[in-house]
């Protein structure tokens, strides 16, 4: 605790302003704590829709690919 009579006296020659910036950042800080669960929830379900999605997309890229094949022979 011997850090604590330096953060006093560091805290007294702080100006209004910045005490009232502090606070501000404070607040700002303590309501974004209750948004927390809700963005670790909303980028979780982003990779999971993501991981979910890619054997659908190489299955589309595979299968235009193949449809162009049989066109090229087809057109022959």
């Amino acid at each position: 605790m011997k850090a604590l009579p330096g953060l006093i006296e560091a805290a007294k020659k702080t100006s209004r302003a910045q005490r009232r910036i502090a606070l501000a950042v404070l607040v700002g800080l303590l309501l974004l704590v209750p948004a927390l669960p809700v963005v670790v929830a909303v980028l979780a379900t982003t990779v999971a829709v993501w991981v979910a999605a890619q054997p659908l997309l190489v299955g589309m890229v595979l299968g235009a690919f193949a449809l162009h094949r049989h066109r090229e022979a087809v057109a022959k």
